[in-house]
């Protein structure tokens, strides 16, 4: 493999720091933030997509950039493929997975990791795919996009690539805007998923469900008075993005609002001065 990839700059730690132990390899608007919160909360250190836009470690390891390399090789077939190793070193601080990206390369995920927990959360497919479009497809029409490419061509930029490919890779050929591919999509994944996964392995699951089911499968002991979680709904996930560029665009026009400061304050003082 070439060195000039960014997954091979990340060094894998051996042994593992933890063991992966749940593969959530439901579709992105499948309560995928709920299954993250509901992890973490169950002990596991989960990764979300949140998880390489937030955390500092994901950021500085330029999470984002080894994603889209990957992607870019599954829906386009440009660059070199990722191995199953090339995601272990990604995702090799965490003991669990949900959502996009991670679930376009599940069978990579399930070779890698047998012996994790698979579980298997799904919507009916035009109730999610109206989620999909309120989400996913709405941030990704955004014509704010074009600034960013220049503002924040490392971080923002590849953050939207990644949804975009990922989006593609549920809908090719067909644009990632596709109603029809996309709502094809859903019985697809879920079928795939049950043919790599023995039953006895897996779990369908609905948050609904509760706490019990989960955690009977996953061996772990019920939360005491702490609800199930539900988070991400409606808008929630495009107000969350809209807020992170809010702040990219304050903190990059800080200097030249200085700038523009200054020159009026000294404007003023030259008038007062002569």
């Amino acid at each position: 493999m070439s060195l000039n990839r960014e997954v091979d700059k990340l060094t894998a730690i051996i042994p593992r720091p933890v063991e992966m132990q749940v593969l959530s390899l439901g579709l992105s608007r499948t309560a995928t933030m709920t299954m993250f919160t509901a992890l973490n909360k169950l002990g596991y250190n989960s990764y979300h997509m949140l998880a390489a836009v937030i955390e500092p470690r994901s950021k500085a390891d330029r999470h984002l950039l080894c994603w889209r390399e990957a992607l870019n090789y599954k829906v386009h077939g440009i660059g070199e493929p990722y191995s199953p190793a090339d995601f272990d070193k990604i995702l090799q601080y965490h003991s669990a997975v949900t959502d996009m990206p991670c679930v376009n390369f599940s069978k990579e995920l399930i070779e890698r990791f047998p012996n994790a927990k698979v579980v298997l959360t799904q919507r009916d497919p035009e109730s999610w795919v109206k989620s999909v479009d309120n989400s996913i497809i709405y941030i990704l029409s955004w014509r704010i996009w074009k600034l960013l490419r220049y503002i924040d061509p490392d971080f923002l930029l590849p953050f939207r690539d990644c949804v975009q490919l990922s989006t593609e890779d549920w809908t090719s050929p067909a644009p990632y805007y596709d109603h029809q591919a996309l709502a094809s999509y859903m019985p697809k994944h879920v079928a795939y998923i049950k043919s790599l996964v023995p039953p006895d392995n897996l779990l369908e699951f609905h948050p609904r469900d509760g706490w019990e089911p989960l955690c009977k499968f996953l061996g772990k002991t019920v939360p005491a008075n702490e609800p199930f979680p539900f988070v991400n709904r409606g808008q929630d996930v495009a107000n969350i993005v809209k807020m992170g560029i809010g702040k990219k665009l304050i903190k990059f026009s800080i200097p030249y609002l200085v700038g523009i400061g200054a020159v009026v304050v000294s404007w003023h003082l030259a008038k007062t001065w002569y």
